[in-house]
């Protein structure tokens, strides 16, 4: 299955979608750390198995991030499911609920994809 994201955007417009939403949320200083992610703003955007961070817009922090192992749907919305990726060793994983309506959600493009939007650049 094709990525959403794939079929509809190029690396620039990406890049531009990013800028704009991390200006409005006053993000700017993560301008480069999140340069190879994209803005989620639809639960179809998002894919299991990619690495994800979030800014939640009650604590207006932004999440170092994890991995995305699923979205389940509760009385209050969509709910990503995420796990954490550094931990101790030999320490269980810990594992997020992150409302999806309640934050602004970046995925990180793999390089095979992030070749294919790049080349539709030129």
């Amino acid at each position: 299955m094709e990525h959403r994201i794939l079929t509809l955007a190029s690396f620039k417009g990406i890049a531009v979608r990013r800028r704009a939403v991390l200006r409005e949320l006053g993000l700017d200083p993560f301008m480069d750390s999140l340069e190879t992610y994209y803005v989620a703003d639809e639960i179809s955007d998002l894919l299991d198995g990619h690495v994800v961070r979030w800014f939640n817009l009650n604590t207006e922090h932004l999440a170092s991030g994890g991995i995305l192992v699923g979205v389940h749907m509760e009385a209050d919305g969509a709910h990503l499911r995420i796990k954490q990726v550094m931990r101790r060793s030999g320490a269980p994983p810990h594992f997020w609920d992150v409302k999806f309506n309640e934050a602004v959600v970046f995925q990180r493009l793999k390089p095979d994809e992030q070749l294919i939007l790049e080349a539709r650049d030129l």
